[in-house]
């Protein structure tokens, strides 16, 4: 009797690392490269807001207005203080997606989508990773009752007092230097783009401060 040949068995496929991981990575390898070199291009940051603004009209599929400015705290570096006002054409809920995009300034000008993070369902994902800031929105959209969620009605909000700590949780250490981010929300169903604003800010390295 001949027996069956005996399978080998599959070797287990690598499970792919996250584009966070894979960059974080990168940095540090960076990072120790050339803090023996001299002035050091990566490291631990601190980010500096230095203005926001609303994304050219070509990139968006209905009107948007986005006039916000932010006074940082003068104890606290990492945390701020946005005034302004806000104007959404249509309702934000989980029926749109956000994407964050992010772009360096070089010696030949921004160069685009550097590193790109998209979030499904915008509001469930926004209360999940950034809690508090949700609470404070949620509080100006539902013109101050405490305990409310999504949707956010159409329309123009106003503020003078949102705190905002810009102290990264997840990526602690990164390229110093100029950046711009777009923040893009969009229809899941149509991909119209509802919502899109940037800010402009700086990465320093991040050095201790007296108190």
């Amino acid at each position: 009797m001949v027996s069956a040949p005996t399978a080998s068995p599959r070797r287990p496929r690598p499970r792919p690392w996250p584009s966070t991981a894979l960059l974080q990575l990168a940095v540090s390898v960076l990072t120790s490269l050339t803090n023996s070199l001299g002035e050091p291009i990566a490291g631990p940051f601190r980010i500096v807001l230095d203005e926001f603004a609303a994304c050219p009209a070509s990139m968006l599929g209905v009107p948007f207005e986005f006039n916000v400015a932010a006074i940082r705290d003068k104890k606290n570096l990492d945390l701020y203080f946005l005034a302004g006002n806000v104007t959404f054409p249509v309702e934000l809920s989980d029926a749109s997606d956000a994407s964050f995009r992010l772009a360096s300034l070089t010696r030949g000008g921004w160069q685009e989508n550097v590193h790109m993070f998209n979030a499904r369902k915008v509001c469930t994902w926004a209360k999940t990773a950034f809690p508090a800031m949700y609470r404070n929105l949620m509080r100006i959209a539902h013109h101050g009752e405490d305990g409310r969620d999504c949707p956010v009605p159409s329309g123009t909000y106003s503020t003078s007092n949102v705190t905002v700590d810009v102290n990264s949780p997840y990526i602690k250490t990164f390229f110093y230097g100029r950046w711009r981010m777009d923040i893009i929300t969009s229809e899941s169903r149509t991909k119209r783009v509802v919502a899109c604003f940037r800010t402009f800010m700086r990465l320093v390295p991040r050095r201790p401060t007296a108190g």
